[in-house]
């Protein structure tokens, strides 16, 4: 890796590296909170929230994005309807059973239970963060 010639540079890499990171370590928290919560149920998909995305340009793309709609029954019993926070580009079918992590005493904050749901985000921004800090420590002199 070429390190960077002025210290500010070096500054400037470090800084956006420390932030992606902060990010991905807050994004992290939900997923985590989820999982220590311990609630696991199977939900089924009742629809799907079908949103306009006005970035999406060209022939072959798709300017939808889906919500999923999932419906399940919380340990207590009661009957709990979600929208989940991660889109996707096809909508999932009617009636499709999908794994669910919840917190028993927030039953209403469920998330479908897959690596890429829960974790997505996060390792997104580590994947970007790292890099930078890395060049920024490198331009800092600190590898020797």
């Amino acid at each position: 890796m070429a390190s960077v010639a002025d210290p500010g540079l070096a500054w400037a890499f470090l800084a956006a590296g420390l932030l992606f990171i902060g990010i991905a370590a807050l994004l992290a928290r939900r997923p985590a909170r989820l999982l220590s919560a311990g609630g696991k149920v199977k939900g089924v998909v009742t629809g799907n929230d079908r949103q306009e995305v006005l970035s999406r340009r060209g022939p072959m793309s798709n300017p939808w994005m889906f919500f999923p709609m999932i419906t399940f029954t919380a340990a207590d019993g009661r009957k709990i309807s979600i929208r989940s926070k991660i889109a996707r580009s096809r909508p999932l079918p009617m009636g499709k059973v999908v794994p669910l992590i919840y917190d028993p005493a927030r039953p209403e904050h469920a998330e479908i239970r897959s690596f890429g749901t829960l974790w997505g985000f996060p390792i997104s921004f580590l994947i970007l963060g790292l890099p930078l800090l890395l060049e920024g420590l490198w331009g800092l002199g600190v590898f020797g």
